[in-house]
């Protein structure tokens, strides 16, 4: 009653639950600061809050350097009404799961990326921002393209070229297809390729068959077709095997 120290009282409380909690969400930053996909979370203005190690590497910019930036800033000028939108979208609690676009590099380069995007909200389920993970595609979209390329090449060849799986059944039939044998795309897509050949060479079209089951190809081949009209042609094929 003099003030005079004689001990102490402590209040304990068991935390258990909330240091596992407080463990994994450690173990969670971890696993985010060390991706190699880009992992940004940003406000609803677009103000960068995190920017990980894949981001770093990904755009250039250091953390600190991110951290001082809007996302605005990390793309191109023609996408940026794009973003801006995004963000305006954002706002009125729409969003965006996945989308694919470009970003800039700090050196200046253009990537193209694909973004998965989630909602950051307060402990009241108040909307505060967003999370982005940010994968560079780049190389993706330019073997896309290619493959398109040689795709528009094959559909408006005048050469026949199709593709059948191991039982003989057409899986694609090009216009060089149509004209060559008079059937259309939608009548060949129902078609075996036995069905394009006549009686007395079903067989070693069979033959041909059962011996690409068996991992052999024979990769020129000069035989005969049967043309929708009944006419029969004779035709140099050059095989490759699908994988």
């Amino acid at each position: 009653d003099k003030g005079k120290l004689t001990g102490i009282a402590t209040t304990e409380r068991d935390i258990t639950e909330r240091m596992g909690s407080l463990e994994k969400f450690r173990r969670m930053a971890t696993v985010i600061q060390d991706s190699n996909d880009a992992i940004t979370f940003q406000d609803l203005e677009g103000n960068i809050l995190a920017w990980n190690q894949g981001a770093e590497v990904i755009y250039g910019y250091s953390q600190a350097e991110a951290l001082r930036m809007n996302i605005v800033d990390t793309v191109p000028k023609e996408y940026q009404e794009e973003a801006r939108e995004f963000l305006s979208s954002l706002k009125r609690g729409e969003l965006v799961p996945t989308l694919e676009t470009k970003r800039k590099t700090k050196d200046g380069r253009i990537v193209d990326v694909g973004l998965t995007n989630t909602k950051l909200t307060d402990d009241k389920g108040n909307l505060t921002g967003i999370a982005t993970t940010e994968r560079d595609i780049t190389e993706q979209t330019k073997t896309l393209e290619k493959f398109r390329r040689m795709a528009t090449v094959i559909k408006d060849s005048n050469d026949a070229i199709t593709f059948q799986d191991l039982d003989g059944n057409i899986l694609a039939w090009n216009r060089g297809a149509e004209l060559m044998y008079g059937y259309s795309e939608a009548e060949a897509l129902s078609k075996n390729i036995v069905d394009t050949v006549p009686t007395e060479y079903q067989e070693e079209a069979r033959g041909f068959l059962a011996s690409l089951k068996r991992g052999e190809l024979v990769p020129n081949l000069e035989t005969k077709r049967k043309h929708k009209d009944g006419r029969i042609i004779d035709v140099w094929l050059t095989n490759t095997k699908l994988t």
